[in-house]
């Protein structure tokens, strides 16, 4: 496979760390999402408490003032009822 066709993907142990910072319950199943950009693995995960979409920004992409303007937008479009998937805090309520 050409490196220009590699999708990126998260390692186990990136994942597992990743899903422990958070509180969904037990995991039950976790697929690769292939839709979007090939430089931002995606997940889907299914839990005991639903069904969530977890994502890592594509290198370029994930400065953080460029990450904290996005989430202060998708919490704007929440707050007012906008139709999209909500943002999950962490553990420690961040």
């Amino acid at each position: 496979m050409s490196h220009a066709r590699h999708r990126a993907e998260f390692e186990p142990r990136e994942l597992s760390a990743i899903l422990a910072r958070y509180d969904l319950g037990a995991v039950h199943t976790v697929d690769r999402h292939l839709r979007g950009s090939r430089r931002s693995p995606k997940v889907i995960v299914v839990t005991d408490k639903g069904r969530f979409l977890l994502k890592r920004r594509a290198p370029g992409r994930d400065q953080t003032m460029r990450v904290a303007f996005s989430h202060d937008v998708q919490q704007f479009l929440a707050g007012h009822r906008f139709p999209m998937p909500r943002l999950i805090a962490l553990k420690d309520g961040s």
